[in-house]
């Protein structure tokens, strides 16, 4: 009987760990859901602004410090969808410049190239990764607002930059 005890106490604070691991919250904003999706392409060819990646339970926020613009690198991790089906952006240090084609909110990122500074920052390359496994999106009611889905629960979350 203690032993069950034990593994239920166990159990039980694993899953408040988990529960309580978010890095930080997401914006509090309405979304629709895929089958009455209203963003299309031309909704989401505008500049972004990378804010973090995670689900609504796991969300992992870019530090400050790597969202504002750097004397040496400029602005940083954000992505530019082109109406031309070509995307330009950056990540904590380099440029990245790739493909993209959309039906509805199912979109295919092509190959993305760029340069190839020596980069440590974890989050860059977690940008990569996760941008070229992307499969759809979702652009808010207010159009302010985009997840970039790279699995059914896990996206990248960006901001509209002004214009």
């Amino acid at each position: 009987m203690k032993r069950v005890l034990f593994v239920i106490s166990v159990l039980l604070s694993l899953g408040m760990f988990c529960a309580c691991s978010s890095d930080d919250e997401i914006d509090d904003v309405t979304w629709g859901n895929l089958d009455d999706n209203q963003s299309n392409q031309e909704g989401l060819c505008n500049a972004w602004q990378l804010i973090g990646y995670g689900s609504e339970t796991h969300f992992h926020k870019i530090a400050e410090e790597y969202r504002k613009k750097s004397e040496t690198y400029g602005s940083r991790f954000y992505l530019i969808f082109n109406s031309n089906g070509t995307l330009t952006g950056r990540d904590a240090v380099n440029q990245r410049y790739g493909n993209y084609t959309c039906n509805g909110s199912i979109i295919i990122i092509g190959e993305v190239i760029g340069t190839e500074i020596y980069d440590k920052e974890k989050d860059s390359l977690e940008f990569q990764w996760r941008l070229l496994e992307a499969t759809h999106y979702l652009i808010n009611k207010d159009g302010k607002k985009l997840r970039l889905y790279y699995s059914d629960k896990e996206f990248l979350y960006f901001e509209l930059i002004s214009k």
